[in-house]
């Protein structure tokens, strides 16, 4: 397979950024009336935007595996003796992800983790353990007769008596 110019090379780089053919084309270089789609359909550009979205899409499985390690995380483990969070070591490691933000204070760095019961109901939804559907497999044979309902009698039973 020929290999992409440095010209197709800036155009795939800015569509993947813009995911915008025109403006792609426009910032790589090419002339306003270029038809940017026949850039899409040559075999070597298509092959490196394959390529590059293979890399940056995130399976299932990796998604599971962090949310696992969110719902799992411990932060005992990163508290020093002084009772402070041992930020270092904590972004140093595997753990690094369940941080959702850290944001400078005059105190210090305050850290705000990701929730783990968001992570634990994103991990039951994807297993199937809690369904929003019921899923009922019965047989019934014969008929269901409906009889009228005088509800203001169903209402007196169902009112506490004086």
């Amino acid at each position: 397979m020929r290999k992409c110019s440095h010209r197709q090379t800036v155009f795939v780089t800015e569509y993947l950024k813009t995911w915008s053919v025109t403006e792609a084309a426009r910032r790589s270089g090419y002339a306003p009336s270029h038809n940017g789609h026949r850039l899409l359909k040559n075999p070597a550009v298509k092959a490196m935007i394959d390529e590059a979205l293979k890399r940056t899409e995130m399976e299932r499985a990796e998604a599971m595996v962090r949310l696992t390690r969110i719902a799992r995380f411990d932060l005992g483990q990163y508290i020093r003796p002084d009772g402070s969070i041992d930020l270092p070591k904590l972004l140093a490691s595997e753990d690094a992800c369940v941080i959702k933000r850290i944001k400078a204070t005059r105190y210090g760095p305050e850290i705000e983790f990701h929730d783990k019961l968001a992570a634990l109901d994103r991990i039951g939804k994807a297993l199937g353990l809690f369904g929003d559907k019921v899923e009922v497999d019965a047989k019934m044979s014969g008929t269901l007769e409906i009889a009228p309902v005088d509800y203001r009698t169903a209402l007196e039973r169902l009112a506490p008596s004086a």
